[in-house]
């Protein structure tokens, strides 16, 4: 498992789902004119780090990193991006999960399930596990969190259960401050509580830099670096958590109907709670895709 303040700091979760229209794969997502981001006056009335389930087949691209040899609940520790038929894209702080770099017999990921505890989906062994070179553990606000695992063989999906890639004409766009985006995975919904069974979903909107900066300047937190992207409401309540480390934050928009636009990351601050999620002033921090696009086709190249 991941060590208790790395955990509780940098895996940020998508672990709830706002009032969102439900989507039947990438083509419906296509048709959406916009996602249902909650308004601040209303996020302010919806539940805290919770809410309703989702389903895979509304978002095809997300899969379960975990723990080789335990059952796919247990073994849940991070999520991550399918982006080719045996490429997945996570945080590099999930590759570290175990302390030193992880080795590939260690890890397996799950794709095609909305329940962790379904015996539906596949579970493929990792042939590779790649961190950005530049990524330092000890210091995840120096950024660069982000990783590839090359799987044992391909996935038994469609190139349109694959996320697409920003380049930067797409990126420019479609990922700016206030365009909607939205966050899955099955991290924590609320404090204390066990991982869900079911994905969740959160859709929030996408918040400047500079915003982001003013807002953990108040709690003596580092601002997000260019490679950044943050998400989420000023006053909180909405948010990702634990467990959700890795996993997508997509918008809509591109040729697909959505765009890869980060990866969870960090965020949080220390208060009484101990519960990094959620708070006011404490956006979401992910990894900025569009970034790393160039390392991340050079090394797919490479491998």
């Amino acid at each position: 498992m991941i060590g208790k303040k790395l955990q509780r700091y940098v895996a940020k979760t998508a672990a709830m789902v706002l009032a969102f229209t439900a989507f039947a794969g990438s083509a419906a997502l296509a048709q959406q004119s916009t996602f249902n981001c909650l308004t601040p006056s209303r996020q302010a009335t919806a539940r805290i780090v919770g809410g309703q389930t989702t389903s895979y087949n509304q978002f095809p691209w997300q899969v379960s990193i975990g723990a080789k040899g335990r059952g796919t609940y247990d073994a849940h520790f991070c999520g991550g991006v399918l982006i080719g038929a045996r490429w997945v894209v996570t945080a590099g702080h999930c590759v570290y999960a175990f302390g030193p770099l992880a080795e590939p017999d260690q890890l397996h990921v799950v794709h095609g399930i909305s329940n962790l505890r379904s015996e539906q989906g596949a579970t493929y062994d990792v042939e590779r596990v790649i961190p950005h070179p530049n990524y330092a553990n000890e210091n995840i606000d120096r950024g660069n969190d982000i990783a590839l695992i090359k799987l044992s063989q391909p996935v038994s999906a469609n190139s349109a259960a694959y996320a697409l890639l920003p380049q930067a004409s797409i990126a420019r766009n479609f990922v700016f401050p206030e365009a909607c985006s939205v966050v899955t995975g099955w991290g924590t919904t609320r404090p204390g509580e066990p991982l869900p069974n079911d994905m969740q979903a959160v859709a929030m909107p996408i918040i400047s830099n500079e915003e982001c900066a003013r807002a953990y300047a108040n709690h003596g937190r580092p601002a997000p670096l260019d490679s950044d992207v943050c998400a989420g409401f000023l006053q909180g309540g909405i948010d990702s958590c634990q467990g959700d480390s890795g996993g997508p934050l997509v918008v809509e928009g591109g040729p697909k109907g959505y765009v890869l636009a980060g990866i969870v990351s960090r965020g949080g601050y220390d208060n009484p709670t101990g519960f990094w999620c959620a708070l006011e002033e404490g956006y979401g921090i992910y990894t900025r895709v569009e970034s790393f696009v160039p390392w991340i086709v050079q090394t797919i190249r490479d491998n």
